[in-house]
């Protein structure tokens, strides 16, 4: 099984590479649409190609708690990216929102969901269901969350504050989306729309400071206060003490 994991891994890294350069080369705006945001997609692609055992299927249908999640996977993203905006004013971080969201929100959007789903399939309709297999739920989705947080090489040229701040930010995204999934069984729709909120809030109030640690920070800070207090009442409604599911993982890892 970690085999597995590690050749979905290298070979989203890989073609996040082959397609970032091709990209490059076709000089495609990234602001419209991001290429190497379907590398995630393709490895699934591959790896359910070249490994049918691990059955693994993407689920798309809807029922009263999909919708119910659904509602909350607009909304927790774009509240927790406003709180954030404004405790940066706090501190005296004033970027400005972007003014002309309205006018240009409309040109990327269809960029933002291509890249939304393309990401989703790898992160959560495959590595996701896979890590579950042999860890429990909080486990799996913090390995995601810094999957996905390390697959943004880009982010490596801010330095190393910006990089610990945009992982606690991936990982607490990640636990608070595998809660949010918690009864849809892994809704790739719920996560499309989770994954797009938290792009549309990153347009509207950091367009203008997306590579400032201070920033990433404050966010990432935000999120995984908002993931800690999400798993406890979670895990109380379920009946299971966050300590027992921490436990767990240390003993699996």
């Amino acid at each position: 099984m970690k085999l597995r994991l590690f050749i979905f891994y290298m070979i989203t890294v890989l073609l996040t590479l082959i397609l970032g350069f091709g990209q490059e080369q076709l000089q495609i705006n990234y602001e419209r649409i991001a290429i190497p945001q379907m590398a995630p997609a393709i490895a699934f692609l591959v790896m359910t190609r070249f490994f049918p055992t691990l059955k693994i299927r993407l689920n798309i249908k809807f029922s009263k708690h999909g919708f119910i999640s659904l509602l909350f996977a607009l909304f927790i993203p774009f509240i927790l990216l406003t709180i954030g905006f404004y405790l940066c004013i706090l501190f005296n971080l004033h970027f400005g929102y972007t003014n002309n969201f309205l006018t240009i929100l409309p040109m990327v959007l269809g960029g933002m969901i291509f890249g939304a789903i393309g990401e989703e399939i790898g992160w959560r309709g495959f590595l996701q269901p896979t890590l579950e297999r042999q860890y429990s739920i909080i486990p799996s989705a913090i390995i995601v969350g810094l999957f996905w947080g390390l697959w943004h090489i880009g982010n490596y040229q801010y330095g190393i504050t910006y990089m610990i701040g945009f992982l606690l930010f991936t990982i607490s995204a990640s636990v608070i989306l595998r809660i949010l999934l918690n009864k849809t069984e892994n809704n790739l729709i719920v996560s499309v729309f989770f994954h797009l909120s938290i792009n549309i809030g990153f347009f509207i109030f950091f367009k203008n400071s997306l590579t400032n640690e201070k920033m990433i920070c404050i966010n990432g800070f935000i999120w995984a206060l908002t993931a800690f207090v999400i798993s406890i009442i979670s895990d109380r409604k379920g009946k299971r003490p966050i300590t027992g599911v921490l436990q767990k993982s240390g003993s699996s890892a």
